[in-house]
């Protein structure tokens, strides 16, 4: 009996150890689990400090996912800008004759560049909504329907588990590459107009006794602001065919038919990537305004006399872009070339974009940027006036990207004007203008 107890002991003494031994394993277990909960938690937290929250929001009617992104750049920028002063007086939409005298002009600016806020909001995996807001338009002193809401639409992506994905709404068109590497979009002629152009605009609308420019600044670029239908399809990392049909002019009427959308203004582009690291894109728009189209009886009591003999309801341009970035160098290479026939909206009117960059990765933080960048704007649309006028530009920059994913940026671009015009007075005429930028620029 005593040895049946022994051996129950044993036994019992045995059972509890393995208990004992399998809690201090559990606890052990619930210890490790917990610690690699807090570890998690605090990698989460300083991932938050860097990149901020990648949770999305939840919409009201709680069937939409909500991310919020955008992108800010503040800037100073200093220019120095060679002008000629017309002596004939404020409003005589005269450049430069021979009474004018030389113009040196200053000027400083410390203000937003770019600033912009962008809603995507999910109603599934492949539906959403996007909304992007122009914040910085609200600097302007009144706010025209396309300054605030520069994007709204509706997409489908891979409809039905096709390779096919559709577009309704207000967004940029599908033309061009709009390349942009700087903090101030306004250097390059294929994303807008430059310093100096906008320059000459200020200055004829200020009216402010600087040369009033009768210089085009009106040239093939990026489009945005339209409301349209687009279709992409997708073939692998191969190919992408964007198309779409868009309203070039808007409050459409029987009385004054600007634009009947459908296919009177589309685009059309094609990007291939043939290797890896290198991409080529086509594209063409044709943009439509029947009120540019006017009738050459008119010749003898419309203002516009000059601008009616072959005037046309369309203009069209074409782009070629390409991008490379090399596998062997930490260098990419990027350019387009843009070509815009009957641009405004004439038989004797054409236009030329080139841009040509190189953006060099010094290391993780540091990145160099060079480009060259050339306009021209070929204007025969009257007999006795002939203008041929060429923008150039070089610009420099450095870029510091801070961990936060911050950049600073430091920037040099000189601007360099040459018009040469026959007929209504005006010499050939040339002046030039240097910009520097002091900027911090995030996208988020």
């Amino acid at each position: 009996m005593i040895k049946r107890w022994t051996m129950g002991f044993v036994a019992a003494a045995l059972m509890f150890a393995g208990a004992a031994r399998a809690e201090d394993v559990s606890n052990l277990k619930a210890e490790l689990a917990d610690l690699k909960a807090k570890v998690a938690s605090m990698e989460s937290a300083r991932a938050g400090e860097v990149a901020g929250d990648a949770e999305a929001l939840t919409s009201m009617k709680k069937n939409g996912k909500i991310t919020i992104g955008g992108g800010v750049t503040i800037a100073t920028i200093i220019t120095h800008r060679d002008d000629a002063r017309n002596d004939h007086g404020v409003g005589t939409g005269v450049s430069k004759t021979g009474n004018s005298t030389d113009d040196e002009i200053d000027s400083t600016t410390f203000n937003t560049t770019s600033a912009s806020l962008s809603f995507k909001i999910d109603a599934s995996k492949n539906s959403y909504l996007m909304i992007k807001l122009d914040i910085d338009d609200f600097s302007d002193a009144a706010l025209s329907s396309d300054d605030l809401l520069e994007e709204v639409y509706y997409m489908w992506k891979n409809v039905r588990g096709s390779n096919w994905d559709l577009a309704f709404g207000k967004k940029e068109v599908c033309f061009g590459q709009d390349m942009n590497k700087f903090a101030i979009s306004d250097y390059s002629y294929v994303h807008s107009t430059s310093i100096m152009q906008r320059a000459w605009e200020n200055d004829a609308e200020a009216d402010n006794g600087h040369a009033r420019n009768s210089l085009q600044t009106d040239h093939p670029s990026e489009i945005d602001n339209m409301f349209q239908f687009e279709a992409t399809y997708n073939y692998k990392k191969l190919l992408k065919w964007e198309g779409a049909v868009f309203q070039n002019v808007r409050d459409m009427h029987e009385d004054r038919s600007s634009d009947t959308l459908f296919f009177q203004s589309f685009a059309t582009r094609l990007t291939l990537t043939p290797v890896e690291g290198l991409s080529l894109n086509l594209s063409f728009v044709n943009r439509h305004d029947d009120e540019q189209r006017r009738d050459d009886s008119r010749l003898s009591s419309d203002p516009l006399t000059a601008y009616v003999k072959d005037s046309e309801a369309d203009r069209q341009a074409l782009s070629f872009g390409f991008d490379y970035k090399s596998k062997a160098l930490p260098v990419e290479l990027y350019g387009e070339y843009i070509y815009g026939w009957n641009w405004l909206y004439n038989d004797d009117s054409n236009a030329q974009v080139a841009q040509l960059g190189m953006n060099w990765s010094v290391n993780e933080s540091i990145n160099f940027i060079v480009e060259g960048d050339w306009c021209q704007i070929d204007d025969n649309r009257t007999a006795n006036a002939h203008s041929e006028e060429d923008f150039y530009q070089f610009i420099m920059g450095v870029a510091y990207k801070l961990p936060s994913g911050i950049s600073l940026h430091a920037e040099y671009m000189h601007e360099w004007y040459d018009r040469n015009q026959r007929g209504v007075g005006n010499p050939d005429y040339s002046q030039d203008m240097d910009a520097l930028l002091l900027g911090a620029k995030w996208s988020f």
